[in-house]
């Protein structure tokens, strides 16, 4: 892998993550390596890419690697914008909270173009509406667990993994999602939390606990198998399900 040196002028600290589409969550094939600061860490990331692509969905889905500016938070928020089209109603707009937990606190909005700025500003609104959901949540509906840890030098916290139960409307069924930082993965974290939920539907007096996986989450499949969820391979998602 050849790197221009004039690269490493424009763009000192970077990040790399695979180039397939189809791969939706990159992180959860260890698809992404951050803060990379010369070129010999970034021929190392490509090659443990490459690696763990092929591993997890087969060398066809790997189509290379690419390179971007590290963009320091500082504190700011990680977003997710988006667009696409929509067989009835045509072109629609996503706004929400990005990061590696978009998929656990489903912190978007939807609308419908063109936006003014007074529409603009609604629809960024309502992510705050279910952020205050989420952090008051209806217990009589829903459950989350956080992995937390605290640092023993700063005092601050470090969320390692959340894993969340949501009550169905009408059925006594529950669809869980979890997720598990990239760094503290295979140390059972995943497998304590999904035991945690399933016991609290137990006691809920559930009948059923089901998740959508992702084909290329082999990960996520193993600690649901654990834990003693079925599971059913489909087109293009993974059922978990596990009768209570």
């Amino acid at each position: 892998m050849s790197i221009p040196s004039y690269f490493w002028h424009l763009t000192p600290l970077n990040k790399t993550f695979v180039s397939q589409p189809a791969v939706t969550h990159k992180t959860d094939i260890r698809g992404v390596q951050l803060n990379l600061t010369d070129a010999e860490a970034v021929r190392w990331a490509y090659g443990a890419i490459a690696t763990s692509v092929q591993e997890k969905v087969g060398s066809e889905h790997f189509l290379g690697v690419t390179v971007q500016p590290m963009v320091h938070l500082d504190g700011g928020y990680e977003l997710i914008l988006g667009s696409s089209i929509d067989p009835q109603f045509g072109p629609i707009l996503l706004f929400g909270t990005g990061g590696q937990l978009v998929e656990v606190f489903r912190d978007r909005a939807i609308a419908l173009p063109p936006l003014n700025t007074t529409l603009a500003r609604r629809l960024m609104e309502q992510t705050h509406e279910r952020l205050m959901r989420l952090c008051f949540i209806d217990y009589d509906r829903e459950m989350a667990f956080i992995a937390d840890r605290k640092d023993p030098v700063t005092g601050t916290h470090e969320m390692r993994a959340v894993g969340r139960l949501s009550k169905m409307h009408v059925t006594q069924e529950a669809e869980f999602v979890l997720l598990v930082s990239d760094a503290f993965q295979r140390q059972g974290l995943g497998t304590e939390l999904l035991q945690r939920l399933v016991k609290v539907g137990r006691d809920e007096n559930l009948t059923r606990i089901v998740a959508q996986i992702l084909p290329e989450n082999a990960a996520m499949q193993r600690v649901c198998e654990k834990v003693g969820f079925a599971i059913a391979h489909e087109k293009e998602i993974v059922r978990a399900a596990i009768d209570l």
